[in-house]
C-alpha cells in the first residue's frame, strides 16, 4: 500500500518488486547498476521509496525486450549472471 508523503504516494522497494514481479534483491541490483531511477531515500521509514513515474519507468525496464544478434544468438551476459537474470 502505498504512503503519502508530503502530498505525494510513494511505494517502498519491496512493493514495487512485487508489483513488477522480480526479487528485492534485483530491483536493488538494477538501481546500484544505473538501469532504473534510484528512488529517494526516505530516512525516518529506513527505506527507499519510489513515485508511480519511477515505477513506471522500473516496469518497462523489466518487460524490455532485445534483439537477437544477427546470428541468432542471444547478447552476451554480464560476468556472474545466470540464464534467469535475463
Amino acid at each position: 500500500m502505498p504512503q503519502e508523503i508530503q502530498g505525494v504516494e510513494y511505494y517502498s522497494l519491496g512493493e514495487v518488486a512485487e508489483r513488477v514481479g522480480v526479487h528485492r534483491g534485483t530491483l536493488t541490483r538494477w538501481r546500484k547498476e544505473g538501469n532504473v531511477p534510484p528512488g529517494q531515500w526516505f530516512p525516518r521509514g529506513k527505506q527507499v521509496l519510489y513515485t508511480e513515474s519511477e515505477v513506471t519507468e522500473i516496469e518497462g525496464f523489466a518487460y524490455r525486450l532485445e534483439p537477437i544478434g544477427s546470428e541468432g544468438l542471444l547478447p552476451a551476459q554480464p560476468p556472474g549472471a545466470t540464464g534467469g537474470d535475463l
